[in-house]
């Protein structure tokens, strides 16, 4: 890049933008048709925090990919009628908070409803993320969720 001529740092000076060359003179950024950096931090602005057991936790920002797999495999075993199994549930939760804590949850003796529960509220929210509109509040008193391995505060 060449230096900016006197008549251009004067210029610069006058505008209290010693940086104007510089800017008028980078090369723009190639034109694309999809920025995919732009649509991931998108995603990432806004975590999902929830309270289980007195810690605070935060969801990964979009649905584990394993996670994913694993809801297909349970909606065709719920379509040939069969039931999910505890371990399942455990396993998904594990994917999506952290093995250590659904571990701690376990050992607290956390009832298999409320890891239903929990399970129920995460994917709840990331099908929010994925359908643009209106997200809907959990009702009072609704359980909350955790994030993957993420956590935040602990009372205890």
């Amino acid at each position: 890049m060449t230096e900016p001529t006197h008549d251009q740092q004067e210029l610069n000076a006058r505008l209290g933008d010693t940086h104007l060359y510089d800017a008028m003179h980078t090369p723009a950024e190639p034109q694309v048709d999809h920025d995919f950096d732009a649509a991931w931090a998108a995603r990432r602005a806004k975590p999902i925090r929830v309270r289980i057991l007195g810690s605070v936790y935060e969801l990964p920002t979009t649905v584990p990919a394993k996670v994913i797999l694993l809801s297909s495999k349970l909606s065709r075993m719920q379509s040939a009628n069969t039931e999910v199994s505890f371990e399942q549930v455990v396993d998904m939760l594990e994917s999506m908070l952290g093995v250590d804590n659904v571990k701690k949850w376990l050992d607290a003796g956390l009832p298999m409803e409320h890891f239903q529960d929990v399970l129920a509220y995460c994917m709840e929210r990331y099908k929010e993320r994925q359908t643009p509109g209106k997200p809907q509040a959990p009702a009072p008193g609704a359980p909350m969720t955790r994030t993957p391995a993420t956590t935040l505060t602990s009372s205890g």
